[in-house]
C-alpha cells in the first residue's frame, strides 16, 4: 500500500473541506516524538502481520473467488491478465514503474476489500455483544449441582 494517507488523496481532499482540519490536527499530533515512535511501531506491525502476508498471498497464492492469486506468475503476465493486453508490452523496462503502479493499485483495492470485510465483522461482533449484554442472552441458566435442594 502506498505511504500516502487517504486524506492526501486529491479527489477526496478537494471534495471534503473537513479533511484540511483533520490533516492539520494529524500533523500536530505527529509532531510529538513519542507518538512518532508509537505510530512507527504500529505501522511496522501492520506491515508484518497484515500487509506483507496478503501481498504474498495476492502474488503467489491461488485464485479465490476471482480475486488475486496469480500463482507466482511474472509481473508482465499478471499485468497482461489485469489489463487485457499482450504480456510482451509489459516486458519493456520503461514501463516497469507503471506496471508496478497498476499492480499495487489492484492490490490496494483487494486490501481495502479485505479491510472492509474485517471492519464489518468487527462491528457486527460489537453489536452482538451489546445486544447480548442488554438482554442477558449470553448463556442460558442451567441446573447447578452445587445448589441442589436438600433431600427429604
Amino acid at each position: 500500500m502506498s505511504d500516502k494517507l487517504i486524506i492526501h488523496d486529491p479527489i477526496l481532499y478537494n471534495h471534503y473541506s473537513d479533511f484540511q482540519e483533520i490533516n492539520s490536527t494529524w500533523n500536530f499530533i505527529m509532531s510529538f516524538t513519542i507518538i512518532k515512535y508509537i505510530w512507527g511501531f504500529i505501522y511496522k506491525l501492520y506491515l508484518v502481520l497484515f500487509f506483507l502476508p496478503l501481498l504474498v498471498f495476492y502474488k503467489y497464492g491461488p485464485k479465490l473467488w476471482g480475486f488475486g492469486g496469480y500463482a507466482g506468475l511474472p509481473l508482465p503476465d499478471i499485468l497482461a491478465s489485469m489489463t487485457g493486453t499482450d504480456s510482451d508490452l509489459w516486458k519493456n523496462k520503461e514501463l516497469e514503474p507503471k506496471a508496478i503502479e497498476i499492480f499495487m493499485r489492484h492490490f490496494d483495492a483487494f486490501l481495502i476489500g479485505i479491510g472492509s470485510f474485517i471492519y464489518i465483522v468487527f462491528i457486527f461482533c460489537c453489536f452482538l455483544c451489546l445486544f447480548r449484554s442488554c438482554f442477558r442472552l449470553s448463556r442460558p441458566t442451567h441446573y447447578s449441582p452445587s445448589k441442589r435442594s436438600p433431600r427429604r
